[in-house]
């Protein structure tokens, strides 16, 4: 469960200089003219997940047929085993692709998606008005949208300085702020209402569960409908921090919201004392790998239970994601993004060519570490243990 990379602010900027730095616009993946490519980064990403396996034995590379091997007790996965769903806003849709290049080193999963915003009921928060205002008369807090959202967004720039007050805010309470925030809207923390958090992320917690479920099935059970050996949920800061809540891992977030490019991994082991649920955490791209908890196959289904949607016919699983977010509406929005910062002004040579430059960086920059990974792994796939 990754939360999506570097992105503007959804609202407004703190000043028409930050403005300038933001081509993409409000709420979209930062640009190469920012101090951080939320592109890269979710390649980044990506490619330290794959690592990650590998460094466990788990993910091999192949330079046939482009082919991606999962390896889970006696069997070899292709690519075909991996499921990538996000949801339906192109600053997560984009980072989902990003992600999957690198994590793949070869072809790009289908990025599976809904219709909309308004058709996806797992990976967003539905906003209760009716929550809303009893949280903030109960508590009688206000929140700070500009600094939570703007000044954030926008502090790891250099080349342009925050106003001092917005700088102290963001710097030293802004993602104490936004904690709050996230956690007032999904019912966490202090706010803790256990029919609002499962609204939030029941869905989600189902579709855990089950994945879990089929792990299982297929590692033990002869003749087990081969289910995807990986999945793979793109979503926003909320989603992600309710998961947190639903797995009993959230205060490892020490009351802080998570970073872009924060996950949440939950992986399925087996032994010979049973199966052992692992939960690991990395908040952020520079923060390492974490185990944040182990607990036996019952023990995690006890933990989750009452996070569980109600009724599970109610569920939009995975099989309801029928919509394919491709490569080519990836490189189209790109090209929109960026054309739409300059409004409607013409867009003059140099700027065609720096957003050459930047695509072309970011392809030769996923193809170097393509290289890199099976020039590593070129034995790895005829050496699988038995």
């Amino acid at each position: 469960i990754i939360r999506n990379a570097e992105s503007a602010p959804l609202q407004e900027f703190t000043s028409p200089d930050f403005a300038k730095l933001f081509r993409r616009g409000l709420g979209e993946i930062t640009n190469a003219s920012c101090n951080y490519d939320g592109l890269i980064r979710a390649a980044q990403l990506g490619t330290a997940f794959r690592n990650h396996y590998m460094e466990l034995d788990l993910f091999g590379g192949s330079n046939i047929d482009n082919e991606v091997i999962f390896r889970s007790n006696r069997k070899s996965l292709k690519q075909s085993f991996l499921f990538v769903r996000s949801a339906p806003i192109r600053r997560i849709l984009m980072s989902a692709t990003a992600f999957s290049a690198a994590f793949t080193s070869s072809l790009i999963p289908r990025i599976r998606t809904t219709k909309n915003v308004d058709d996806e009921k797992v990976l967003i928060i539905r906003e209760s008005i009716q929550h809303s205002c009893e949280v903030l008369a109960r508590y009688n807090i206000s929140d700070k949208p500009l600094c939570r959202s703007a000044a954030i967004s926008e502090m790891e720039n250099p080349s342009e300085r925050l106003d001092d007050e917005l700088e102290k805010c963001a710097g030293n309470d802004g993602r104490k702020l936004q904690f709050r925030s996230l956690s007032m809207e999904a019912g966490l923390g202090s706010a803790f209402d256990g029919q609002r958090v499962r609204a939030v992320i029941g869905p989600l917690m189902s579709i855990v569960s089950k994945n879990v479920d089929d792990a299982i099935a297929r590692d033990v059970v002869v003749g087990t409908k081969l289910e995807p050996a990986a999945r793979i949920y793109f979503t926003d800061d909320y989603i992600l921090l309710s998961a947190a809540q639903a797995l009993g891992v959230i205060s490892e977030y020490d009351g802080r919201s998570p970073e872009f490019s924060s996950a949440i991994a939950i992986e399925t082991w087996s032994s010979s004392e049973g199966f052992e649920i692992k939960i690991i955490m990395k908040d952020g791209l520079h923060k390492p790998f974490k185990c944040v908890a182990s607990d036996k196959f019952l023990d995690f289904r006890k933990q989750i239970h009452s996070y569980m949607a109600m009724n599970a016919t109610s569920v939009q699983w995975d099989e309801k994601a029928a919509k394919v977010y491709t490569l080519k509406q990836f490189l189209t929005d790109v090209g929109r993004e960026t054309a739409s910062s300059i409004h409607d002004e013409m867009m003059s040579k140099e700027e065609e060519k720096w957003i050459f430059e930047v695509l072309l960086i970011f392809v030769l920059v996923l193809a170097v570490a393509r290289f890199l990974l099976c020039k590593k792994n070129k034995h790895s796939r005829i050496t699988v243990q038995p």
